[in-house]
């Protein structure tokens, strides 16, 4: 059996890049689709079913991140202080864990949701009712049981923010799937 050629190893290392870069592409979908005021909630029962396949998307995506460092730090790529350097090596698999887990936790049921033209009702359970606003999300409120990085629905009325506390139920009301709910309208049970 020989080494395996410098040419098969430029390949894999830029296998391993374009899975990271895309990987944390796709997992910024959700979080850039909210900043341009687009808000998408996954579903509690799609998180419970894809709570341990986003984990380990996590971790495949956190190792390819730390990976893509390493081939960086290995042909002599360096920052200019070592902290930022360190910063990297740590920072790099952190962000690709927590975009691979989005990437199934939240984008996978996003692209599903998003040809459906029928409305649906999803509830959820309130987490904090009495958020802070924010200039990108006026009268927020947090929800339990979904992701982090998607847990939050802006416009909620103050009629309905009145109503709630930790623990009530709302329902979401908006086009979407059985997956998520891009929400438009709410409404207590």
């Amino acid at each position: 059996m020989t080494a395996p050629s410098k040419t098969e190893n430029t390949r894999l290392e830029k296998r391993i890049r374009t899975i990271s870069l895309t990987l944390m592409i796709l997992g910024g979908i959700p979080v850039l689709a909210r900043f341009f005021g687009v808000g998408f909630i996954p579903s509690p029962v799609w998180l419970s079913l894809a709570f341990w396949p986003a984990c380990i998307v996590g971790a495949i995506s956190g190792a390819t991140a730390l990976w893509a460092v390493h081939l960086s730090l290995s042909e002599g790529i360096l920052f200019s202080e070592p902290i930022k350097t360190t910063l990297s090596i740590l920072f790099m698999p952190l962000a690709g864990a927590f975009a691979g887990f989005l990437v199934v936790a939240a984008t996978i049921p996003m692209v599903i949701s998003l040809p459906s033209f029928r409305t649906v009702e999803i509830t959820f359970v309130v987490s904090d009712p009495n958020m802070g606003d924010y200039r990108r999300c006026p009268r927020p409120i947090a929800l339990k049981d979904t992701a982090r990085a998607v847990n939050v629905v802006c416009d909620v009325p103050n009629s309905i923010r009145r109503r709630l506390r930790t623990g009530r139920k709302i329902i979401l009301v908006g086009p979407g799937s059985s997956v998520g709910v891009f929400p438009t309208h709410f409404r207590l049970p």
